[in-house]
């Protein structure tokens, strides 16, 4: 009887559509979107945030804005890498 020793098996694959969010707060936001990334807040629809040259802009359904920090949008560590 013939045995294959040094095989290990392999893990079951996790689905491509399964997704984990994981919130991060401002100042890890602001490093990931000095990276080139986008991130969103947790209560923000469709909006994300982004640098363009020298600003913070929030993107929303009517186009570019700059974004005007409020004290809960540097308090938050609910942000998301997009």
């Amino acid at each position: 009887m013939e045995q294959n020793i040094g095989s290990t098996p392999l893990p079951a694959e996790v689905a491509s559509e399964t997704k984990v969010d994981i919130k991060i707060g401002f100042d890890q936001a602001v490093l990931a979107m000095l990276s080139g990334k986008k991130v969103r807040k947790s209560d923000w629809n469709d909006e994300y945030a982004f640098i363009d040259g020298e600003y913070l802009c929030l993107q929303k359904k009517d186009g570019k804005h700059h974004w005007i920090l409020r004290t809960v949008d540097l308090e938050g560590d609910d942000y998301t890498v997009l």
